[in-house]
């Protein structure tokens, strides 16, 4: 995942799933400045024989937080619906190394991971552009005629299995175009 310089602080807050938005509502009437989002993904959607994407809810339960400053602990406390925090509780509850680096992946694209494009050589995939392209060392399987991905993502101590969708542009030979 590409790594942004940035001087903000990132939190995570896992709360009951379907209550996001309501959440993320409240989190903007109590500090405006704040952004905050769910992760969201493209997923392939064939209605009448045509195909289009649809918006997916990816992680269920997590609100990403960015703010420009460090958030007092008691800024999160009586949030309702919220079960518990994510972040290290030396740091105020910021995120750091690995959950940091994919906060900042979720804000680098809105909170949205949409389609990439891509095409294989001799059997490999390469990724010419989107989401995956960060992601390419973690791809395990390919599903072409279905034209998704099955990518691993490390998050919250867990290891996140989650197919996304990419536009198969073209097989080329290896050594060639």
């Amino acid at each position: 995942m590409a790594e942004r310089e940035d001087n903000a602080f990132y939190y995570c807050l896992f709360c009951r799933t379907t209550y996001e938005k309501k959440i993320m509502e409240d989190i903007s009437r109590k500090q405006p400045e704040l952004k905050s989002t769910s992760l969201y993904k493209d997923k392939w959607k064939i209605t009448g024989g045509i195909r289009s994407t649809v918006k997916e809810n990816m992680l269920p339960g997590y609100v990403f937080i960015r703010s420009e400053q460090a958030l007092e602990h008691g800024f999160f406390r009586g949030m309702a619906n919220v079960i518990r925090l994510l972040g290290n509780p030396d740091m105020g509850y910021a995120l750091d190394e690995g959950n940091l680096k994919f906060a900042k992946w979720v804000f680098e694209y809105n909170g949205l991971i949409k389609t990439s494009l891509g095409y294989t050589v001799g059997g490999r995939v390469v990724i010419t552009e989107g989401p995956l392209k960060d992601l390419e060392g973690s791809i395990e399987k390919v599903n072409k005629p279905r034209q998704v991905m099955l990518v691993n993502i490390g998050f919250d101590d867990k290891e996140i299995k989650v197919w996304l969708p990419f536009l198969y542009a073209r097989e080329e030979e290896e050594g060639g175009s």
